[in-house]
């Protein structure tokens, strides 16, 4: 119906633009050109007083005019259609009214071609009735046929074919791929479609054009599926999450996108309220499905627990699921078998804030990495099965919602300490998309601006937020709620946070299904990385220690003697008793002047204690008046009011919280991914360097001579990654006076890609720039190591190198500088660079032994930090990549400075430090080398303020100044250097 709708109103467009205007122009404008074109009627006409045809006609001419436009691009369109494309008339200039033009006429031949309804047969037939159940997909027009008489024996020849075939009409963004994994499920089918349309494709089978109508063969099987139902898109699923929930695991989500390629472009782009067909599964599979939606909701208090001590707390309802059908599915095998996604099963049980702290954690570890690592060496990267884990974080990161909750703690702390109250008891906070709620123990109506309070809960919405800047103190705030830790995600997908030193004591039962050291892990490396991780007091009790010593935090502490920490931890809170001030704990820590003594500690025990160890855990934790010690401890505690324990209602792997029964998806970080995470940690804290490649030591004489750029040093891996015809092509465009028109792709500073002979694409451009840093630097590399170093789905791989294939374009010689990968090896064409590329070209002999025009010439590359622009959840493949741009451009601004410097070159080196500083800022021997210029200048004021912004650094990043760094600060502030004993 809607087709039809569609195709008359079309239909109607065409009449009226076609037949109706002309018709209203002559009627209402008539003839708009003067009768006669003479010297006396062109005065006459601007000597008359204006009655309002002058007007009128030129309304007229320019209706005229849109019409001649549109009638031309109808005709155009209308000989494409009637030729099957084989006569195309590009206008120039009206391609936004050839288009137009064309959608219309599609329409109206779609409506056309709809099937009639058939009266159907005493015995139905089994495929019309499947066909007329199954929601087609929007653009898929199914071929007229003639009723067909069952053949007998007798007169065989008699029997009629029945044509099964489908047509397709060609959408922006089709490929042969595309529509093979939509009709078969399989994109290497894509042959099929080709062969089946020699006569349209006769410009080969990536050349698809819009409105084309393609033959879809033996397409029934693919769309009637009977055994299908649908779901609706919510606020926060993604194809992971729906394939977990509805097929019971989220490698099936390949499956979902397959069977939805109708309407779904792009697998991470997921509008919420379109409704999905699920693919077939097995009985057993929509068995649990159906078990999972019969279970009870969040928040609801289960009949046995009710006795609890604890008073129960009610998350407010998150906006209602719409409901799931659930059919029957007949058992039927699937003739192949699922394609597991490693992106998406990695990391799957960690949680969005976890994954920003840890992202945030490490950027800071590698900036104090790079600000003392000595000249011409290398800070040492993490292994490869680390760094595939870094990009999963990256991926799951919600720094946002981080921020955003950050920010509202130290808002609630600001306030209540200038209204003189107590922070509210907080007990969980649910953090979703756009919103945070925060679910105290009792009402409390004095919330901040910005919040809004609904019974026990306060709100803050994303639209909000700023107006926390307008609390006083805002800035110098500390956190009354150091503890809160992430303990799953609800049925709504928000993360549930948990107040440890509220509860006093979480037990972690041990009959959850999974090991319970996962989840204990998890909470450890969110506390340890959160904002607020200084705030707090971490201590940890079990047998391996490489994660707190990986971490080197002075307050997060390891330790196996749990009798001396319990007794350190009475002791601590005798004290805290005595010297009570407030009645709630965290109103000490709003007060300045009492903020360190009050700091919570969360002890976190992975290791079996004996009864009196419980014992003494409980009283202490439990015991009033309350302290700042909290614990997490795993099995059965005496006195525990909250715990966490498994779902015997769900067939999938959930958690209660109680007392408040909360069904939870727990957050967990299994022992593989906590194994690279911990080598994340080490290698970023390492201070262990190695030699750069991008530095020489050893004095080698070039064979041929250095000032050909086409030399790249055998013993060195400087510089070599190219192809000799790709530095022949580059070492043409560093000469003065000529440019190589070809993609240069800029990452020194902002991403841009320049001298591309296509078009920009109008979505994803930016993913695109990535996929082009990845391939120039990773050449020769397969689909799969592309999707696995990416964490992207293959679909949205092959859509975005797609768009990057066609803005790239092709060379002066027809070649596409993103062939085709026939080989399975993709590799751009050497004429395809970067900025990157040409500065170690322009420095391969060493930055110690290029020339001082070679240092210039890489430091004017520079235009800002390197990867500027990257946005957030992108790019963290890169992190070597870009390490290594920011301090081979350091190495080069000191080299230059120091030349220029022993050359009397006063501007030469200011130049090459400030040049070096927009890519490496704050960096501590580039600072000091201005320092000394302007010292050796005699400008005093910047010689000041140039050291007291170093002095300040240092304090921020909490380092120490390097030994000559300190040195010459004396020098140029006192005149000397301090005495010393030798």
């Amino acid at each position: 119906m809607a087709r039809l709708m569609r195709g008359l109103g079309s239909l109607a467009l065409l009449v009226l633009g076609l037949a109706g205007i002309p018709i209203a122009l002559a009627l209402l404008g008539g003839n708009p050109l003067p009768r006669e074109l003479t010297w006396s009627a062109v005065l006459h006409a601007l000597f008359t007083p204006v009655d309002g045809t002058v007007l009128v006609g030129l309304i007229s001419i320019v209706g005229w005019l849109a019409w001649l436009v549109f009638a031309v691009s109808v005709l155009s369109e209308l000989v494409a259609i009637v030729s099957q494309q084989r006569i195309r008339i590009h206008l120039p200039g009206l391609d936004v009214p050839q288009r137009f033009a064309a959608g219309l006429l599609v329409s109206v031949i779609t409506m056309i071609s709809l099937p009639q309804a058939v009266q159907a047969d005493p015995a139905p037939d089994r495929q019309a009735v499947v066909i007329a159940a199954t929601p087609e997909p929007a653009n898929l027009i199914m071929k007229p046929t003639e009723p067909t008489t069952p053949p007998t024996a007798a007169a065989p020849r008699s029997e009629h074919v029945k044509d099964s075939s489908h047509y397709h009409v060609v959408r922006a963004g089709d490929d042969l791929w595309s529509l093979a994994e939509r009709y078969y499920g399989d994109g290497r089918d894509w042959r099929k479609v080709a062969a089946a349309n020699p006569e349209i494709l006769t410009g080969g089978p990536d050349r698809l054009q819009i409105g084309w109508r393609l033959k879809i063969p033996d397409a029934d099987a693919a769309v009637s599926d009977e055994s299908r139902r649908m779901i609706t898109v919510r606020r926060g699923d993604t194809l992971s999450s729906i394939a977990e929930r509805e097929l019971g695991s989220a490698s099936h989500w390949i499956e979902i996108f397959r069977a939805n390629r109708g309407q779904l472009s792009d697998p991470d782009e997921l509008p919420v309220g379109v409704h999905l067909m699920l693919p077939k599964q097995q009985k057993s599979a929509t068995t649990a499905t159906s078990r999972h939606h019969d279970q009870h909701r969040p928040g609801e208090m289960a009949p046995e627990h009710e006795d609890r001590a604890a008073p129960p707390v009610e998350p407010s309802a998150a906006p209602a699921r719409p409901p799931t059908p659930v059919e029957s599915v007949p058992n039927v095998p699937t003739s192949t078998a699922p394609t597991a996604d490693h992106s998406a099963v990695l990391l799957a049980g960690v949680g969005g804030l976890l994954a920003a702290g840890v992202i945030s954690g490490l950027a800071w570890r590698r900036r104090l990495q790079l600000q003392a690592r000595p000249q011409g060496r290398r800070i040492v990267h993490p292994p490869a099965s680390a760094s595939a884990v870094e990009v999963g974080l990256g991926r799951r990161q919600r720094p946002m919602s981080l921020r955003t909750l950050d920010r509202g703690m130290r808002a609630i702390a600001a306030h209540c300490r200038n209204a003189g109250i107590a922070p509210p008891p907080l007990q969980l906070a649910l953090v979703g998309e756009t919103e945070i709620e925060l679910l105290m123990s009792e009402p409390c109506p004095s919330a901040p601006v910005g919040f809004t309070v609904r019974g026990r809960s306060w709100f803050l919405d994303q639209a909000d937020v700023d107006y926390l800047k307008s609390v006083p103190g805002l800035s110098g705030a500390a956190r009354p709620w150091p503890a809160l830790v992430t303990l799953g995600r609800d049925d709504h997908d928000r993360l549930v946070l948990g107040d440890l030193e509220a509860f006093g004591l979480l037990e972690l039962q041990t009959d959850s299904g999974f090991a319970t050291s996962d989840l204990l892990a998890a909470m450890i490396v969110e506390l340890s990385f959160s904002p607020w991780a200084d705030e707090m007091i971490i201590t940890i009790v079990s047998d391996d220690r490489r994660l707190p010593e990986a971490l080197g935090k002075h307050n997060v502490i390891h330790t196996d003697d749990c009798d001396g920490l319990l007794d350190r931890l009475e002791q601590r809170a005798t004290i805290q008793r005595e010297h009570r001030r407030y009645e709630v704990v965290s109103q000490h820590r709003i007060d300045p002047d009492l903020a360190d003594p009050w700091a919570p500690e969360v002890v976190l025990v992975n290791r079996h204690l004996t009864d009196e160890q419980r014992e003494r855990l409980s009283t202490l934790t439990l015991g009033r008046p309350n302290v700042t010690t909290a614990a997490v401890v795993i099995g059965p505690t005496s006195g525990a009011a909250w715990s966490l324990h498994g779902d015997a209602s769900s067939t999938e792997r959930r958690v209660v919280l109680e007392p408040v029964g909360l069904s939870l998806s727990p957050q967990l970080l299994e022992s593989s991914e906590l194994t690279a995470v911990v080598d994340l940690i080490e290698a970023t804290g390492s201070e262990d360097t190695t030699p750069a490649p991008w530095w020489t030591e050893v004095e080698v004489q070039p064979e041929p001579p250095p000032d050909n750029v086409t030399y790249l040093d055998s013993r060195s891996t400087w510089g070599t990654a190219d192809t000799a015809e790709r530095a022949l092509i580059m070492e043409a465009a560093m000469e003065a006076g000529r440019t190589v028109h070809h993609p240069t792709l800029q990452l020194l500073g902002p991403i841009e890609l320049l001298g591309a002979t296509g078009t920009v694409p109008p979505r994803a451009a930016k993913q695109c720039l990535e996929y082009c840093a990845w391939l120039l630097e990773n050449p020769g590399r397969t689909a799969q190591a592309m999707v696995a170093a990416l964490a992207v789905a293959e679909g949205t791989r092959r859509s975005n190198m797609s768009r990057l294939r066609s803005w790239l374009g092709s060379s002066p010689d027809g070649e596409a500088y993103l062939p085709d990968a026939y080989t399975g090896r993709i590799t751009l064409l050497p004429a395809v660079s970067s900025d990157w590329q040409r500065l170690q070209i322009l420095t391969s002999t060493g930055v110690n032994r290029a020339s001082d025009a070679g240092l210039q010439a890489a430091l004017e590359l520079v235009r800002g930090a390197p990867l500027a622009d990257a946005a957030p959840g992108q790019w963290h493949w890169a992190e070597e990549l870009r390490t290594d741009m920011i301090s081979c451009i350091r190495d080069i601004g000191v080299e230059l400075a120091d030349r220029a410097l022993l050359a009397g070159d006063l501007e030469q080196a200011r130049w090459a430090a400030s040049r070096a500083l927009v890519a490496a800022p704050g960096d501590e021997l580039l600072l000091a080398v201005r320092i000394r210029t302007e010292h050796a200048a005699g400008n005093v004021p910047e010689t000041e303020r140039l050291t007291l912004q170093l002095a300040a650094q240092a304090r921020t990043l909490g380092v120490d100044l390097d030994d000559e760094t300190v040195m010459l600060l004396q020098q140029v502030m006192e005149g000397q250097v301090r005495a010393r004993l030798a």
